[in-house]
């Protein structure tokens, strides 16, 4: 449902592998769901080539163009149907989703409840924002290698001005140059399990993430006190 609202995750989520794979899945699913409904949409509505007067091709007698009010309602159909494909599509989206974190939440072992930001935190091994500045593919691999100019730090709070990592090509949302992104790589990993861009969004990380290194400092990465 996070995906289809476009709104973020609880904050327990970025600590689930499985649960930010089901994710980003969905938001995959969904942004080709928004291109084939776009597609179907302009064929089904699309105008009818314009035809002078007259007589047709080879002479035949050119067959009246149907009135207004019927091109009017085959469009109306033509926005019905894909309304209903929408529908359709999310509820079966919806469903699929429902079935995935049931999956995921009797596979961790680990109600979401029980998992703290300051323990995300603290198993994170970067965690920093900054500014998209390359991405390029990386050979031999379905990935991009993404370079990035850190203007903030979390966490190491000193480190290099830019940093690269690899991210999968069909993550959603894909890195481009120029986007503004938070990033966090769990340790261990190359890639990070959480890109957030846009502002509202990245507004909403930054805080639970500030709320996370104050807990941190008590912590080890296997020693998240709810976790017991």
């Amino acid at each position: 449902m996070a995906a289809i609202l476009d709104e973020p995750l609880p904050r327990p989520a970025y600590s689930d592998a499985d649960r930010m794979t089901e994710y980003r899945a969905a938001r995959a699913d969904l942004a080709t769901l928004r291109q084939e409904l776009t597609f179907i949409a302009n064929a089904l509505t699309a105008q009818e080539p314009a035809q002078p007067p007259g007589r047709g091709a080879a002479g035949h007698p050119q067959q009246p163009r149907p009135p207004r009010r019927a091109r009017r309602g085959r469009a109306v159909a033509a926005g019905g149907l894909v309304a209903a494909l929408v529908v359709c599509a999310v509820f079966g989206l919806t469903w699929r989703l429902a079935v995935g974190q049931t999956g995921t939440s009797s596979t961790s072992g680990t109600a979401d409840t029980k998992v703290t930001t300051g323990g995300y935190v603290v198993c994170a091994r970067l965690i920093v924002e900054g500014t998209v500045t390359q991405v390029a593919p990386e050979p031999g691999t379905a990935q991009d290698r993404i370079e990035l100019a850190v203007n903030r730090r979390y966490k190491p709070r000193t480190g290099p001005v830019r940093i690269t990592f690899l991210m999968d090509h069909d993550v959603s949302p894909r890195l481009r140059p120029g986007d503004h992104v938070l990033i966090a790589i769990p340790r261990h990993a190359s890639s990070p399990d959480l890109w957030s861009t846009g502002e509202k969004r990245i507004a909403h990380d930054r805080a639970w993430i500030l709320a996370g290194l104050k807990e941190s400092p008590t912590l080890t990465c296997d020693q998240d006190p709810s976790s017991d």
